[in-house]
């Protein structure tokens, strides 16, 4: 059992750990200037999903019964289907991103507009600089490279 199990079992809360917060693509902006923003990100977006009728619906379904109050354990079940970026509208991680300022304003590699955005990794290659909605909308294909 590792640690984030230990405490978990005996947490009443809803345990976000960094698998449930963001999956690789997502994460990938906090890289550069982690652990900036990831704090705020972490509450930011918990506060928007617990509200989304998809994850209550989803709590609810692995609960068997119907929507009311949210089983911590059930929401964290939840998130281990699927971590809170990927629960986020487009438009709702970029602004979540945004109040983690983590960005700067800058020319995006993938789509040519000036956006706020970071240093970008992938296995293929560096984007100097990949705005949030092209994160967002995981289209981290360059039109340019510099």
């Amino acid at each position: 059992m590792t640690n984030d199990e230990n405490f978990e079992k005996d947490f009443d809360g809803v345990f976000i750990s960094s698998k449930r917060m963001y999956c690789a693509l997502h994460g990938e902006p906090f890289r550069e200037r982690y652990p900036m923003g990831v704090p705020i990100f972490t509450v930011k977006a918990f506060q928007i999903v617990s509200g989304l009728d998809s994850f209550t619906k989803r709590v609810s379904e692995l609960s068997g019964k119907p929507i009311g109050e949210l089983d911590p354990k059930l929401m964290a079940k939840a998130l281990d289907e699927k971590p809170l970026c990927c629960w986020l509208s487009p438009d709702q991680l970029v602004g979540v991103y945004r109040e983690c300022d983590i960005g700067v304003l800058a020319i995006c590699n993938a789509c040519g507009a000036r956006r706020f955005g970071t240093r970008y990794i992938t296995r293929a290659q560096t984007f100097k600089h990949l705005c949030f909605q092209c994160v967002s909308r995981a289209s981290a294909t360059p039109q340019t490279t510099s």
